[in-house]
């Protein structure tokens, strides 16, 4: 009986969701075009994404733009913590990763098990719980809509980006977490479309990239 390749079968799936928001997204658009801000960010998101899925190597290009919209937004409805992420954290990584595709440098995957990996868990829940607490009160100082919200989302963005860089898998749960909490936090909101369509994009990728990973050690037993 012929296996079934389950990382092909993922793949489809993540060029159906960024082709079906991509159409989504621009439909909308022509029905309703008086927030183009939000459609920009949202299809420069998407297109991010095909880049990445397609190996072009200027994608992240893409995603600096998205941020940079998304940013102008956020600022627009007090959500002071998305709006420095990112315009900084995100901005640095993308600029980061942009330059690490034009020199094709590729970080191999590092290895946790055993002692390491409690050790290294350890000081990551550690560094998680300080850094929410301490971003939580600079947040409440600047008067952040979700301020409690937006320092999680925060540090969870540093340790997707740390992952990414580092070229490991593990990027996608934080990814998935982090596009969750945007995701909630604009659903709330409940005034961007096309926002609300932007994390609802990345929520899935996020979660069917985690699959694809999941795919790819099934593949190999």
């Amino acid at each position: 009986m012929k296996r079934i390749n389950w990382h092909r079968i993922v793949r489809v799936l993540l060029l159906l969701n960024m082709l079906f928001f991509f159409l989504l997204n621009s439909i909308y658009f022509m029905v309703n075009s008086s927030k183009p801000d939000g459609y920009i960010a949202a299809t420069a998101a998407i297109f991010g994404a095909a880049g990445a899925y397609f190996n072009i190597r200027y994608y992240e290009l893409a995603y600096l733009f998205s941020s940079i919209i998304y940013s102008y937004i956020s600022f627009n409805y007090y959500l002071v913590g998305e709006g420095f992420a990112n315009l900084f954290i995100c901005g640095i990584a993308h600029i980061v990763l942009f330059v690490n595709n034009i020199r094709h440098k590729e970080k191999p995957s590092i290895h946790m098990d055993g002692k390491k990996s409690t050790l290294y868990s350890t000081f990551m829940a550690i560094f998680s719980i300080i850094g929410v607490a301490m971003l939580y009160r600079l947040l409440v100082l600047f008067r952040s809509t979700f301020a409690d919200w937006e320092s999680a989302s925060i540090v969870l963005l540093c340790w997707a980006f740390y992952f990414e860089i580092k070229n490991k898998q593990m990027q996608w749960f934080f990814w998935l977490f982090r596009n969750a909490i945007s995701l909630y936090i604009w659903f709330f909101i409940n005034d961007r479309s096309h926002i609300e369509m932007m994390w609802l994009f990345h929520f899935i990728q996020s979660i069917l990239c985690v699959l694809e990973y999941a795919s790819l050690k099934i593949d190999n037993e």
